[in-house]
């Protein structure tokens, strides 16, 4: 990224700019994504109180129909005094996903970590990057249709095509509760990408927006790059006497259950007389208008 915003969630500028990706048009991504934002603030001149803010909800009114769609509207509130030529904004979306597993102490399998065969650590990696990739591609289209409104121009979103391309590339964690046989292992993952935006010849009294309009849908999970692999190590492990076909089938519950989370965060990266520069569309997979 080129900012760093205080108050965003990660600090961008310790993570380094983002690589350059290649632009997918006219294609739905494989994956769904949610949003947050980052970068540093436009200094506006002391004493200057124009106001610019941003806020999140049913932004979208499609071709004069009544028919709403989500997103983010920037309003000048203030009537009269200037406004800066060029408004920077940071648009993230960060995604998260988690399963819960049966994790009962197998010594067949013979690994420190007794929810893991050998192999399985680098499948789930495999497959956690491939579904984070599949959730930011789902946005594409929704981005396309709904385009921006006057005075919105910027960076489109891109399908990662590597970890380089991620602000957080996808993080696999494991946590447990219970004990023996009862005991559960939860797997999630977390990430996040971001996108820059700017706001050109806004005036006084005057506002604008941009959002998603279109089906914003999580992707098939036994479509997604690493699942298969995955999938067959898990469904090998149901000859191991009773814990294994336990296992299997808390996996395949899983996948069939599996809900991930799209965050979207607009963050204003300007000074000026209000501190309401940040808005979030909290999970644009359940958004309803």
């Amino acid at each position: 990224m080129k900012n760093a915003n205080e108050g965003a969630k990660v600090t961008r500028a310790e993570r380094g700019m983002l690589s350059r990706r290649t632009v997918v048009q006219g294609a739905a991504w494989s994956v769904p994504v949610i949003a947050a934002a980052v970068a540093t603030p436009l200094a506006a001149a002391s004493g200057t109180p124009w106001n610019v803010r941003i806020t999140s909800d049913c932004v979208l009114d499609v071709g004069g129909t009544g028919m709403l769609a989500p997103g983010f509207r920037v309003v000048a509130d203030s009537p009269t005094d200037p406004i800066p030529a060029v408004l920077p904004v940071t648009e993230t979306a960060s995604g998260t996903w988690s399963m819960t597993l049966p994790a009962p102490i197998i010594p067949l399998v013979g690994t420190v970590d007794p929810t893991l065969v050998p192999g399985a650590e680098l499948a789930f990696g495999a497959f956690s990057l491939g579904y984070a990739s599949a959730i930011v591609a789902a946005v594409l289209v929704p981005a396309a249709l709904a385009a921006n409104g006057p005075k919105v121009s910027g960076d489109l979103w891109v399908t990662p095509s590597n970890l380089g391309d991620y602000l957080s590339p996808p993080t696999f964690t494991r946590s447990y509760s219970g004990s023996g046989i009862n005991q559960t292992v939860t797997l999630s993952c977390t990430w996040d990408i971001s996108r820059d935006l700017q706001l050109t010849g806004l005036v006084p009294g005057d506002n604008t927006y941009w959002g998603y309009f279109g089906a914003i849908v999580p992707p098939d999970v036994t479509g997604v790059p690493g699942y298969a692999a995955l999938n067959t190590l898990i469904q090998g492990l149901g000859v191991i006497p009773v814990a294994g076909p336990l296992i299997v089938s808390s996996w395949n519950s899983a996948v069939g259950s599996l809900s991930p989370e799209l965050e979207m965060t607009a963050v204003g990266n300007w000074t000026d007389a209000a501190p309401d520069h940040t808005a979030v569309l909290s999970n644009l997979f359940a958004f309803s208008c």
